[in-house]
């Protein structure tokens, strides 16, 4: 690896640690897609949760659109929400084991 090609991986490296590789738009699609499936597995959610999904995805789009800041601090908490409403919409149990895992844990 040349001297340039070494200096990049640093910065793209340090980038990544300290937040700023501006993830923002891969993780709302993500979401997007996350809500979709949902959607198309029956767990669309009520009204509410839609609405209140649909009104964070275009506030995140116009945060881009209008004035488009470095700042991790505008687009977390849109996906943050939308992250949150995500789980909640999917209701995982997690107090139920399958009775296969059960069986071989305990030999």
């Amino acid at each position: 690896m040349d001297r340039a090609g070494a200096k990049n991986l640093v910065h793209y490296t340090a980038d990544m640690i300290y937040g700023h590789s501006y993830t923002y738009p891969q993780l709302f699609l993500a979401m997007l897609a996350g809500w979709a499936l949902l959607y198309r597995a029956g767990r669309a959610g009520t009204g509410r949760e839609n609405a209140l999904i649909f009104a964070l995805a275009i506030g995140l789009l116009g945060k881009f659109v209008s004035f488009p800041l470095p700042d991790d601090r505008f687009y977390f908490v849109f996906t943050a929400g939308m992250a949150v409403l995500l789980v909640a919409m999917l209701k995982p149990r997690f107090d139920i084991a399958p009775t296969s895992a059960m069986s071989s844990s305990s030999s």
